[in-house]
């Protein structure tokens, strides 16, 4: 939907010194790196931007505020826009759910702006030629983690051998070089491991650690997953996957039943060495806590030797687009909006565009498992009740992240039988995949 421009129910206030000059605004970074920056409170040294609700409900002209661009199912500005204010002030960008998320500007009537990225409306420092924080040592609590014997990847991300005392000093960028090292090592054929590592690291040491609780990471992925859901065009994955009415209807039921949780434990499969669900959790929640999401974007697959980071490993067999060659997250990729979409190399992939990938990975590989056994019994078994429904497609998208095509014959078979007993039953050789999937599922259901 179009609209340029739209009237809406909004007025602002300005309120700047009068040394504010034609500069950009310094905002004062908290302990997460994000600065005190937002559509609705925007304060700097330079002074404060304020928004509030006008007493217009129906958004006509005596608001005085312009929206420019495109707006998603809820009314909301989506993608690149502008949003002009009655005082002159304007925010210039990427839009989700009306606020900036994304590169992105704001700039007074004076002349004075800030750029660069935006998390739902708030400012987080852009990369700095002159921020380097590859000698930085954060000092951490560790926590759940205190006395438990740290060993495998578990040592790769925090340095710690044997049990983990009560503090301990770490330099995560360290952490960081030490992995890619070893992934170079491992991949010593391939020209674009070579390449990207030194790429994920320049940029990691200039940024600011991005903290965040395990709840506000959750509701990271849970927006992604709302505007995916919001956005997506199920007559196009209809399309794509050449699916009747009954398949795309059963499709879009399963899908819509995956939460941020679901993916969250799907990610731990990928990224996490034990069987302990409630292990892996603890250690997700020190590195979110300590070193931030970009960590999580920036580890490196060391099981691998393909070009794979991330919190999902993701590796060019599940996210490939070119134009005699599509494939897994790519091809439902194309079901939504341009501004919206991923990526179509590994490479490029960035932030929040893990999770979407993530996503419509899961996605792809529900079609696909619908597409062989839309007949069978056990999907009517499954459809009375929805929570069994969901853990087991969750296993089911795990297993299928590692080895699709074995993962789709194995779960078709066992819906074929009636879904009488578990999934993991059934799959042959997959079963320390399910078995994980289904304790970092109770893991996470703990909290």
């Amino acid at each position: 939907m179009k609209l340029t421009p739209l009237l809406t129910a909004a007025a602002i206030t300005l309120a700047l010194p009068t040394e504010a000059c034609k500069r950009p605004i310094a905002p004062q970074a908290n302990d997460a790196g994000i600065a005190s920056v937002s559509r609705d409170t925007h304060s700097s040294a330079h002074g404060v931007l304020h928004t509030e609700k006008a007493s217009s409900p129906s958004g006509n002209t005596d608001s005085g505020v312009i929206i420019q661009g495109t707006l998603d199912k809820n009314g909301k500005l989506r993608g690149l826009g502008e949003i002009i204010y009655p005082g002159g002030a304007k925010e210039i960008g990427r839009f989700r759910h009306g606020k900036l998320h994304g590169k992105g500007k704001i700039i007074l009537p004076s002349g004075t702006f800030i750029e660069g990225q935006f998390a739902n409306g708030k400012f987080i420092e852009s990369d700095r030629e002159d921020l380097d924080c590859s000698n930085e040592e954060v000092t951490c609590k560790t926590g759940n983690l205190e006395g438990v014997a740290l060993r495998s990847l578990f040592t790769q991300y925090t340095g710690i051998e044997e049990e983990a005392p009560e503090k301990v000093n770490i330099n995560f960028y360290g952490r960081l070089e030490l992995m890619w090292e070893k992934k170079k090592e491992i991949s010593p054929d391939n020209p674009v491991v070579q390449e990207i590592a030194s790429t994920i690291l320049d940029e990691y040491k200039k940024k600011p650690h991005d903290t965040v609780s395990m709840k506000d990471y959750e509701t990271i992925i849970a927006d992604v997953l709302d505007e995916t859901n919001s956005e997506i065009s199920w007559d196009k994955i209809a399309e794509l996957k050449n699916m009747n009415r009954g398949e795309r209807k059963l499709a879009e039921k399963v899908v819509k039943l995956i939460t941020a949780k679901d993916v969250v434990a799907y990610s731990l499969t990928e990224l996490m060495p034990s069987a302990n669900g409630e292990l892996n959790k603890n250690m997700l929640e020190f590195l979110l806590k300590n070193a931030g999401t970009r960590f999580l974007y920036s580890i490196p697959a060391l099981g691998d030797r393909w070009t794979s980071f991330g919190p999902y490993q993701f590796t060019s067999f599940a996210l490939h687009d070119i134009p005699e060659d599509r494939r897994g997250a790519s091809v439902i990729n194309q079901a939504l909006p341009k501004d919206i979409r991923i990526p179509g190399s590994m490479i490029k992939l960035r932030g929040e565009d893990h999770h979407r990938a993530a996503f419509l990975f899961m996605i792809d590989n529900i079609c696909d498992l619908i597409k062989r056994s839309n007949d069978a019994s056990g999907w009517k078994k499954l459809e009375t009740n929805k929570e069994a429904m969901r853990k087991q497609i969750i296993i089911f998208c795990a297993v299928a992240h590692h080895l699709p095509s074995r993962a789709k014959t194995q779960a078709a078979e066992w819906l074929e039988n009636g879904a009488d007993d578990q999934l993991i039953d059934h799959l042959t050789d997959l079963t320390e995949y399910a078995r994980k999937t289904t304790a970092n599922v109770e893991g996470l259901s703990e909290e």
